[in-house]
């Protein structure tokens, strides 16, 4: 999806807990973040894949998480995708 974002030409700011997935991505034209926060911090949207609830409440709600992060204004779109 975030490669196809690209191609569309958007900008697009991704971030893994996993660095080779990173580097992957930024082989695709995605700049890599160091951080959760640092990814939404000028956000539009923010698209997450995580793989059930627990993972989507430790990435929103926890520390350094989604909705924590400073930059982060109230008319930010927040989408979740899962796997079912």
């Amino acid at each position: 999806m975030a490669r196809n974002l690209v191609k569309a030409g958007h900008a697009v700011t991704g971030f893994d807990q996993y660095a080779d997935c990173l580097q992957e991505a930024s082989r695709h034209g995605i700049s890599a973040s160091t951080s959760i926060e640092s990814a939404v911090a000028s956000a539009e949207v923010v698209i997450t894949m995580l793989p059930d609830g627990q993972h989507v409440r430790d990435v929103y709600l926890g520390d350094g998480g989604v909705l924590g992060a400073a930059e982060i204004k109230f008319d930010v779109v927040l989408v979740q995708f899962v796997q079912i």
